[in-house]
């Protein structure tokens, strides 16, 4: 199943049957799979398939290994959302701080608050707990030119394209696992359209 730019399959491990997510990828029925590492999680709600797992295996990547071939993501990584031009560049909110300027001053900036307008590149729901946003606002190089921001998983959504300002507290250095790994994130953000 495909949803919020992931796939969700059921995979036979040996007789056990788990399900896994992923990067959105083209999986034939029967595919095998080489060894997936990730993040178990247990008690899981996926809000775009109106569903609860007991427990699923987050993987950064499906390892075809024979039966179906290679697969092919059809959205960005977790890490790669689509980059957008510096003919877009945003002005910063009144106060704010572009894109390049939180991840200059990351080390001065963790744990202080910050307001960031960008237009979103990515938005997944209700992963790990959270909401996930990917900002871009013209500024930066590759690497340094896209923002990760999280919401509690009952704030509104936002669609790729929407301009948006967004208040959070700056983190560095975090790890969910699963191929969420972040140099800098804005964590428990607040949104204004």
């Amino acid at each position: 199943m495909d949803s919020g730019g992931y796939t969700y399959a059921k995979i036979d491990r040996g007789g056990e049957q788990v399900w896994a997510a992923g990067p959105e990828t083209k999986l034939a029925v029967g595919a095998q799979l080489g060894a997936l590492d990730g993040t178990v999680m247990t008690d899981f709600r996926s809000n775009t398939l109106n569903r609860t797992f007991d427990r699923i295996l987050f993987v950064s990547r499906w390892p075809v290994t024979g039966a179906s071939p290679a697969p092919t993501p059809t959205t960005p990584s977790p890490t790669t959302p689509a980059p957008i031009t510096p003919a877009e560049k945003i002005a910063p909110a009144t106060g704010g701080k572009t894109i390049a300027q939180v991840f200059d001053g990351k080390a001065a900036l963790t744990g202080k608050s910050v307001v960031v307008r960008g237009k979103v590149t990515k938005f997944n729901a209700g992963i790990l707990g959270r909401n996930w946003i990917h900002l871009q606002d013209g500024t930066g190089t590759d690497g340094t030119n896209d923002l990760t921001f999280t919401t509690a998983p009952t704030a509104a959504a936002v669609a790729v394209g929407d301009v948006i300002v967004v208040r959070g507290t700056v983190a560095i250095d975090k790890d969910f696992g699963g191929g969420y790994s972040y140099p800098v994130i804005v964590e428990d953000a607040a949104i204004t359209k």
